[in-house]
């Protein structure tokens, strides 16, 4: 379907050995949410690992670092293995740390972070 064929689009680009960081970054987050969208069986492992995938490029825009901590914080979330409130808790903090992190991301790190926490602050 659809969202196959947008899966297989954001993974060409990752597969680009030249495409610049900018772009592999906003294929892997996009290409992470729509494994979300999808929900096949191990499509919330592989968002995970996407969004891990931008996290930990050195030269991904703070943006798309913000962002993929927050989605992987809700995908976390959704999978409700042990120990992922505890990793969602430290990826929304994470992003309400970043200094460059986009205000509206911030903003809903520290909601989601006090959905979690009942308000407080677990630091």
């Amino acid at each position: 379907g659809d969202l196959q064929r947008e899966i297989d689009d954001y993974s060409a680009v990752i597969d680009m050995p030249d495409a610049p960081a900018e772009q592999v970054a906003e294929a892997r987050f996009n290409r992470g949410f729509t494994y979300g969208q999808r929900g096949l069986d191990g499509d919330v492992q592989r968002a995970i690992d996407d969004y891990s995938a931008v996290i930990d490029m050195p030269d991904a825009p703070a943006e798309q670092v913000a962002r993929a901590r927050v989605n992987r914080g809700v995908t976390y979330g959704q999978r409700g293995l042990d120990g992922d409130v505890q990793r969602a808790i430290d990826d929304y903090s994470a992003v309400i740390d970043m200094p460059d992190a986009p205000l509206d991301v911030r903003q809903f790190a520290i909601d989601r972070l006090n959905d979690l926490t009942g308000g407080t602050d677990p630091a």
